[in-house]
Order: C-alpha cells, then sequence, then structure tokens
C-alpha cells in the first residue's frame, strides 16, 4: 500500500518584504527667488535742442509771400514806364498802381480785341500776367508783397468788339490770381469796361490801389 500523501507542505512563506521605501523626498524646493529685479529705468531723455519745436501747434506764416511760393509763382521782372509816369505811387498807407500790361520780359505777350482775334479764355490770361506785372510792381516798390494789407480796387479796361459782354470773366484773371496770394484781402472792389483800343493792341490793361501795412 504505497501512501503516497505528499505532504508537500512546503511553506514557502517568502517572505519579500520588499518595502521598497524609497522615500524620494525630492524637496526640490524650488523657491528660486528670481528677484531679478530689472528696474531698467532707461530714463532716455534725450534732450535733442535742436532749436526746431516739432510740437509746435501754430501752422506755418501765411503770407503773400509763402502763397507765391506754394503756388510756384515766380514774379516777372517788373515792366519799364512807357510814358511820363512811375509805376507805383505810396501816399501815407496807399499805394496806386499804374495800368499794367500782359508784358513779359519786355515782349507784350497778347495783342488784339476781345470778340475779334482774341478769346475770353486767352483775354482771362492776359488779365492773369498783367495782375502778375501789379504784384511785381508793388514788391519792387515796397520791398516785400507782405507790407499789403489790403487789396482795394482794380480797373480793368479790355479793349474789345462792340458786341463783345464777357468782360467780368476776362477780369477776373486778375481778381482769381489776387485772392490766390492774399487770401480775403485780396478780394477788392472792381471795374470792368470795355474800350475801343489800348495802348500797343493789347487787349487789357488793369491799375489798383491797395492799403498797406502800417
Amino acid at each position: 500500500m504505497a501512501d503516497t500523501s505528499t505532504n508537500a507542505n512546503t511553506d514557502t512563506n517568502t517572505n519579500t518584504d520588499t518595502s521598497t521605501n524609497t522615500e524620494t523626498s525630492t524637496n526640490t524646493d524650488t523657491n528660486a527667488s528670481t528677484n531679478t529685479d530689472t528696474n531698467t529705468n532707461t530714463n532716455t531723455n534725450t534732450n535733442t535742442n535742436t532749436g526746431t519745436n516739432t510740437n509746435d501747434p501754430r501752422p506755418p506764416p501765411d503770407t503773400a509771400t509763402s502763397r507765391l511760393a506754394a503756388l510756384g509763382i515766380e514774379l516777372p521782372t517788373p515792366p519799364a514806364p512807357v510814358a511820363a509816369y512811375v509805376p507805383v505811387r505810396v501816399s501815407g498807407l496807399t499805394a496806386f498802381v499804374s495800368g499794367q500790361a500782359p508784358i513779359r520780359d519786355g515782349q507784350v505777350v497778347y495783342r488784339g480785341r476781345l470778340g475779334d482775334d482774341v478769346t475770353a479764355a486767352q483775354g482771362y490770361d492776359a488779365a492773369r500776367l498783367t495782375a502778375l506785372n501789379i504784384l511785381a510792381q508793388l514788391r519792387a516798390a515796397l520791398g516785400s508783397l507782405d507790407r499789403v494789407a489790403q487789396v482795394d480796387r482794380l480797373v480793368v479796361l479790355v479793349a474789345c468788339t462792340a458786341d463783345f459782354a464777357d468782360h467780368p470773366q476776362v477780369a477776373n484773371g486778375a481778381s482769381d490770381l489776387l485772392v490766390a496770394v492774399f487770401g480775403e484781402a485780396g478780394r477788392h472792389a472792381r471795374v470792368a469796361c470795355g474800350v475801343a483800343s489800348l495802348p500797343f493792341n493789347t487787349p487789357v490793361e488793369i491799375e489798383a490801389q491797395v492799403t498797406l501795412k502800417p
């Protein structure tokens, strides 16, 4: 009787106390008080005192001279008198400009009569050139157009046929220029009338009266 009662009391009490007390108390006290006191006091006091106050809110001076420059206008040489008179007579604070014609560099630029061989558009241009000569005479007499306080009056003579009626349009060539140069001070009283003929067969002759600054 083979007692095969294999009492395999294999007490495998493998007390594998793997109490791996890995106390990795990585006390990474990252109290990295990075007190980077970057007090970069960049007090860039660039006081570049160049004398140009770019913060000045005032506009540049608005004068007849500056307006001429802005308009790109260069005044012609004042025409010399052709008879016994002076181009400008100053009396107190009033300047009287003798009749001027559409002349440039001593040469008459426009000839003829309105309604005949000169168009209204050409008459306008002739009056504008004549007004430039008025300004040139004033600058020569006064030293500067900035002395003009007010354009008071123009007398515009237009050589024309009997049936021509656009005298005001022709005279505007002078009036528009004076307002462009002097602003409100260029607005003036005006006479525009037709005549049978003018010296040197010019289509326009204009005289002016202005008030001066004290």
